[in-house]
C-alpha cells in the first residue's frame, strides 16, 4: 500500500521476510563450487538493486526526498534495539567510515542519538529517538519493529 491510505508501508508486502538457512539445496553449503557462489552474488546483487528501488520510490511517495535506504535502514535496525556503529556496519555489510557517514547525518537531523554503554564505558551506542520513531511510523514501518519502551538495550 504506496498510496497514501492510512500512512506509508514501505514494502506493502504481507508477513516477514524470511531468512535463509543453509540446507540441501542451498548452492552455499558445504564446499561450494565457485561458480555457484558467484552466481548466488550476482543474483544477490539484483535482489538488492530491486528492494532498494522499492524502497526509494516509497520513500518518494511518502515525501521523505532526504533520507537514502541505508539510512532507513539504520533507523530500522535501531527500532529493533539500540547498536554499536560497527555492529550496524557488520549487519549491512558496509565498512565503517560508511556507516559513520549515515550516522553522522542522522545524528544531526535529530532522528538517533548516541551514549555510553553502561560497561563499557570506552563503547558508544546509537539510540533511536522519539524523532525516529515517528518518521518510521510515518513510513509504516511494523509497529512490532518499532519499540515503544523508549529505553536503552
Amino acid at each position: 500500500m504506496l498510496d497514501g491510505q492510512k500512512g506509508c508501508t514501505m514494502l506493502g508486502l504481507p508477513g516477514r521476510p524470511s531468512v535463509p538457512t543453509a540446507g540441501p539445496a542451498d548452492p552455499l553449503a558445504g564446499s561450494p563450487d565457485l561458480t555457484l557462489v558467484i552466481a548466488e552474488l550476482c543474483k544477490a546483487q539484483e535482489h538488492l538493486d530491486r528492494v532498494q528501488g522499492v524502497v526509494i520510490t516509497a520513500l518518494v511517495r511518502c515525501g521523505v526526498l532526504d533520507l537514502t535506504p541505508r539510512q532507513l535502514a539504520i533507523l530500522y535496525l535501531l527500532s529493533l534495539q539500540d547498536q554499536q556503529p560497527s555492529k550496524l556496519s557488520k549487519v549491512l555489510f558496509h565498512r565503517d567510515k560508511q556507516i559513520a557517514h549515515h550516522v553522522k547525518q542522522l545524528l544531526a537531523r535529530g532522528l538517533v542519538e548516541e551514549y555510553r554503554h553502561s560497561v563499557d564505558r570506552r563503547a558508544k551506542l546509537l539510540h533511536l529517538t522519539p524523532r525516529g520513531l515517528e518518521l518510521l511510523r510515518r513510513l509504516g514501518i511494523a509497529e512490532g519493529a518499532a519499540r515503544t519502551d523508549g529505553g536503552a538495550a
